[in-house]
């Protein structure tokens, strides 16, 4: 049976008769709770048996997420790029005049540092 923590918490928050009332809870409660603390801890120590573990897990989903919010403002960069040059479109004499331009706007998109292999 899983239980509610919130629930649980607000179960204990209520007034209560006297305090063999609360042992009575807590004797129904407090196993479940010890044995989920159990199971969370076995998990952490799992995933991250070392403090050093942990840093290197938590430095590497900082990298992850810093690369993923610079894909993002790109692809909005991109966005904005192509309605620019469709904006653009009507005033251009001739089609390369146009691809030029589109072609020095994907450029501006990405340092050449990424674009390496």
């Amino acid at each position: 049976m899983k239980r509610d923590w919130q629930k649980d918490m607000e179960l204990l928050q209520k007034p209560h008769k006297d305090i063999a009332d609360v042992v009575t809870i807590l004797d129904g409660i407090a196993p479940y709770w010890h044995q989920e603390a159990k199971r969370w801890r076995f998990e952490a120590f799992r995933k991250y048996p070392t403090p050093d573990a942990y840093d290197t897990t938590c430095k590497a989903l900082h990298k992850h997420r810093e690369r993923a919010d610079a894909a993002v403002a790109r692809e909005q960069k991109l966005r904005e790029a192509i309605e620019e040059v469709l904006r653009d479109a009507t005033k251009w004499e001739n089609p390369y005049e146009g691809y030029n331009d589109l072609l020095k706007l994907l450029d501006s998109l990405y340092s050449k540092e990424e674009t390496k292999p």
